[in-house]
């Protein structure tokens, strides 16, 4: 695996499922959180189901990761990816969201009411999302849906021989993209 990432790990970021299958195909490198404590550096991506909602996603997200919107019927959920935040940037307006929206698969009305219900705004992570080779099955889906963000896993998951959804000069220059549209934007 590029980068110095831990050999292993037991935390997990709870993420809308579109969103980890839009960073797992490497379509886009953000997300947005209300709170973020920066000693959170590095996660397993968990897929949640609750709350998830097509009209709240692009045409185009909603169409290409639809089968993303369901819950397994088995009650369990596949962990497939890894993640290190690169950067994270304090977001507090609209044209924020707009500078960077290639970026991510939400609709500009889901982050209008995003940004309205944080009223500190939003935390946008840049995560360079890594691949494992083999998915690990977590069982007790309803567990997680509910409680914090960030979940301990009942056992630590190997991150050996993950992949990284983009190259590293792709990554940096993305991740350039939105450094230079946040700091243009973070006002406005």
């Amino acid at each position: 695996m590029e980068g110095q990432v831990k050999a292993f790990n037991r935390l997990a970021l709870k993420e809308w499922s579109v969103v980890v299958r839009v960073l797992h195909e490497g379509s886009g490198i953000l997300t947005f959180l209300e709170d973020y404590i920066p000693a959170d550096r590095e996660f397993f991506l968990l897929p949640t189901y609750e709350r998830q909602r097509e009209e709240a996603l692009k045409p185009s997200a909603g169409m290409s990761y639809r089968h993303e919107l369901r819950p397994p019927l088995a009650g369990h959920v596949y962990i497939r990816d890894y993640a290190e935040v690169a950067e994270s940037f304090e977001v507090q307006s609209l044209d924020a969201v707009k500078a960077v929206d290639r970026e991510h698969p939400f609709t500009l009305p889901e982050m209008k009411r995003r940004l309205e219900s944080a009223p500190a705004g939003l935390v946008a992570l840049a995560l360079r999302a890594y691949r494992l080779p083999r998915p690990r099955r977590i069982t007790e889906r309803q567990e997680y849906e509910d409680g914090d963000r960030f979940q301990v896993l009942p056992e630590e998951i190997a991150t050996d021989g993950a992949a990284p959804a983009v190259s590293a000069e792709v990554f940096g220059h993305r991740l350039a993209v939105v450094r230079r549209a946040l700091s243009g934007a973070a006002d406005g």
